[in-house]
């Protein structure tokens, strides 16, 4: 990790060999500020994540069409897009994607399982739900983006697959959000967007998240709020290291590639995998102290690893 110098400005880190300080840029200051702060300050919160989607996460970007699969060996997720009455009509809506997906996820998730209830309040406009994800922005086009992510995500449709514990394959087919109402709301331009007041999760789903709740600190995930692949990558070594065999294991890039990367292809595939993929893993091993993780030959060898976060 870089070290830093805040005797000239806490906004600005080098090395003295390298002359002139250079201010950091606002995703280096975000990490730095987490990094600190986990590194220093005991976690006073707790956030959660369903199992599947700490193994295979939702798109990271926007997909051509109104469907999307990931696979891991023992895990698979299917995503598809819904539609919306606005009362008047359905709008179809997207599959849900990108790290304001994930963060309004993660906050969904988490009120749940902390409340134990499938109903979940999601704040009165985007801003004052921006700031219940960890989001601070005055950006209108942000509150636009995160309105249309909340939106998709109430929508859509998953079909989760994995071994269950009886050692045999189990599959749920679920729409997560079984209702929510529509209401308008003044964007602060004058104009009105639509927007759930809160939001109430099926039943099949409620449980099974229940049962499948992954703890991990919301100060990194924000923190990583610039990488979905990085947030990825956070949540799989949150689920994953602290079930590792005392020997550790080793998972090959091949083996990274088809997990992470199945949007890769071509025979440069691997390559530029793994140019996207080792930022991603040291951005979540900045932020997750007490992980294990050693790059060796042909690919990682993860070693048991101390929990990211105990359950409060």
């Amino acid at each position: 990790m870089t070290d830093t110098k805040t005797g000239k400005g806490e906004e600005e880190t080098s090395d003295d060999v390298f002359g002139e300080l250079l201010p950091l840029s606002n995703v280096q200051r975000k990490m730095l500020n987490a990094v600190t702060s986990i590194y220093t300050e005991p976690v006073d919160d707790i956030n959660y994540q369903h199992s599947i989607l700490c193994q295979v996460g939702l798109p990271r970007s926007k997909v051509n069409g109104t469907s999307f699969e990931r696979r891991t060996k023992n895990a698979i997720l299917s995503v598809e897009a819904g539609k919306i009455f606005d009362g008047e009509k359905f709008i179809q809506q997207f599959v849900p994607y990108g790290t304001k997906a994930r963060l309004a996820l993660g906050y969904i998730h988490t009120v749940a399982i902390k409340t134990q209830s499938a109903v979940i309040p999601v704040g009165d406009s985007a801003r004052e739900f921006m700031q219940l994800i960890g989001l601070n922005s005055d950006d209108g086009r942000t509150y636009s983006l995160v309105r249309q992510q909340l939106m998709a995500l109430s929508a859509c449709k998953f079909t989760l697959g994995y071994i269950g514990a009886s050692g045999k394959p189990s599959t749920l087919n679920t729409v997560p959000v079984k209702r929510f109402e529509l209401w308008a709301y003044d964007n602060g331009k004058g104009q009105h967007a639509l927007w759930p007041g809160e939001i109430e999760l099926r039943d099949d789903y409620f449980k099974d998240l229940i049962t499948h709740g992954v703890p991990y600190d919301p100060r990194a995930y924000i923190a990583l709020s610039h990488s979905a692949l990085s947030q990825d990558v956070y949540l799989m070594l949150c689920y994953r290291l602290h079930r590792v065999s005392a020997k550790g294991v080793k998972v090959t890039w091949k083996q990274w590639l088809e997990q992470f990367g199945q949007e890769y292809t071509g025979k440069d595939s691997l390559r530029n995998f793994k140019d996207r993929f080792l930022p991603a893993v040291k951005d979540a091993l900045h932020v997750y102290p007490d992980a294990k993780v050693e790059i060796v030959t042909g690919g990682l060898m993860l070693k048991q690893s101390r929990p990211a976060i105990s359950r409060l």
